[in-house]
């Protein structure tokens, strides 16, 4: 499989917290051996921004440079940027109940989606690759674009 996780999943994982140990033994996004594993750019720039605001000490902060390390993070800079840039023009257009190739399914109104977790959602489109979350932020996505793993938090 592949996996695109969002930036709350990395905050999880930095507290090793029961949800993070719950999507671990569910998912195994770090199993390369059946997984690969993928995060925004936007998601590196969301985690350092919380640590500063939070104040994260030198644990923490190893922590996660370890883990931007043992995972790939997608950037517009790379080979997909065509895919990665379209993904978000597709999104964000059917989000907004403009998409006429993607309409809206019968029932269901316009959406914003910020601009960082477009993003995200871009970046697994263009990987073609299951996004996990812990918000509910992508859920009118699911199967549309992407595969959605929401997973409630414990």
């Amino acid at each position: 499989m592949r996996y695109v996780i969002d930036t709350n999943v990395l905050i999880h994982i930095i507290r090793n917290s029961t949800t993070w140990k719950y999507i671990d033994i569910i998912f195994q996004p770090f199993d390369s051996s059946q997984n690969q594993t993928f995060i925004s750019f936007v998601s590196v720039a969301e985690i350092l921004s919380i640590a500063k605001q939070l104040g994260w000490g030198e644990e923490k902060m190893n922590k996660l440079s370890t883990l931007f390390s043992d995972i790939e993070i997608v950037t517009v800079s790379n080979e997909a940027d065509d895919m990665l840039i379209q993904s978000y023009v597709e999104i964000d257009a059917h989000s907004q109940g403009k998409n006429s190739q993607v309409p809206l399914k019968k029932g269901e109104g316009a959406k914003n989606m910020g601009k960082n977790d477009l993003w995200i959602a871009a970046t697994a489109h263009s990987l073609q690759a299951d996004l996990i979350t812990t918000d509910k932020d992508f859920l009118h996505l699911d199967t549309i674009f992407f595969k959605v793993h929401y997973v409630e938090q414990r």
